[in-house]
């Protein structure tokens, strides 16, 4: 999340470097003292599963320092085990390659000015139908409520091997969507797509009251749409043991064997789900949504669903994140 630039500064802002300094030992310190004021806020003691998820086990941990505010994750569609993944606020327009070990297996950047604040990324196809494989990037926060406009690019995937040799530079977005929340300006903080339609919606992050789910207008021709997110659903996310369980970080969802929408929170994974692969988007929000353990963690704010549907992964900005598989039952 971003409160020290306006709107005005993100429209000319020029991509920064600061991910790419390396840890001193202040920083170090700093972020165990951070680790340990977050594990008197979170929930500590051994993940529960759910009937519909089982038991949170950790498959490695982002080692690299240039992705220490990792915000958003996502499966790629074109690589099996492979995820990317992106810097919350104060990163250039870059995205990491990532395989589930948490091993950094290269990067690429947008051709835009700059990330303004990036909250969040999906996987999905291009258009609804298509064989094509798009990434959507949210840059959605508003931690201050007062961003006139906040955006969705979509980018083709470029190759993943062609990244992990280097061959791939600047891309260009496709296509972005400028929006404004139904009603008035909100932070939000998750983003997924339909794999149906390709539309994509942004989850806000509501510290009272439900948390609403918000469909972005239809895509027109051209470079960009504008419009308003509408509200599609509200959920009620209980918030015990802690508040930090109703505080939607990040989203997700698939379509492969079963249809599933997932929220995750700083304290949870919660989702909702149906046998019937087609189930509408609306459909699944009105129906029952579970929760799932997934252990503490020093702000959690990425969830991406394997792209096989075989568990979805879960990580979290700071230095040295851990990436944890919850595995479908």
């Amino acid at each position: 999340m971003r409160d020290d630039v306006d709107e005005e500064s993100a429209e000319s802002a020029e991509p920064t470097r600061g991910a790419e300094a390396e840890p001193t030992s202040w920083h170090r310190s700093h972020l165990l003292v951070y680790a340990l004021w977050a594990m008197t806020l979170l929930p500590v003691g051994l993940p529960r599963a759910s009937a519909t998820w089982g038991e949170a086990i950790s498959t490695g941990t982002v080692s690299t320092w240039k992705l220490r505010e990792l915000s958003g994750l996502a499966a790629s569609g074109l690589r099996p085990d492979t995820f990317w993944a992106h810097n919350d606020s104060g990163d250039a327009p870059r995205l990491y390659m990532l395989g589930r070990d948490g091993e950094l297996r290269g990067a690429f950047t947008l051709d835009v000015r700059g990330a303004y604040d990036w909250e969040d990324i999906a996987s999905g196809p291009c258009e609804g139908g298509s064989e094509r494989r798009c990434l959507f990037i949210g840059d959605i926060g508003d931690n201050k409520h007062r961003r006139e406009t906040v955006w969705v690019w979509r980018v083709e995937e470029p190759d993943p091997e062609a990244v992990a040799r280097g061959e791939v530079g600047a891309v260009r977005p496709e296509h972005v969507w400028v929006f404004t929340h139904e009603g008035r300006a909100h932070d939000a903080e998750g983003l997924f797509v339909d794999p149906n339609t390709a539309r994509p919606y942004v989850v806000q992050k509501s510290r009272k009251g439900p948390t609403r789910i918000m469909a972005l207008p239809e895509a027109v021709e051209g470079f960009v749409t504008r419009g308003e997110a509408r509200k599609v659903g509200e959920i009620e996310l209980r918030s015990e043991p802690t508040r930090a369980g109703r505080l939607a970080t990040g989203a997700d969802m698939t379509r492969v064997g079963k249809a599933c929408v997932g929220v995750r929170t700083y304290a949870w994974m919660w989702t909702a789900c149906s046998p019937d692969e087609n189930a509408s988007v609306e459909e699944l929000i009105e129906g029952t949504w579970e929760r799932t353990g997934v252990g503490a963690m020093f702000q959690s704010e990425a969830l991406a669903f394997e792209a096989d549907a075989s568990g979805a992964l879960i990580s979290s900005e700071g230095w040295l994140a851990p990436i944890v598989r919850i595995p479908a039952r």
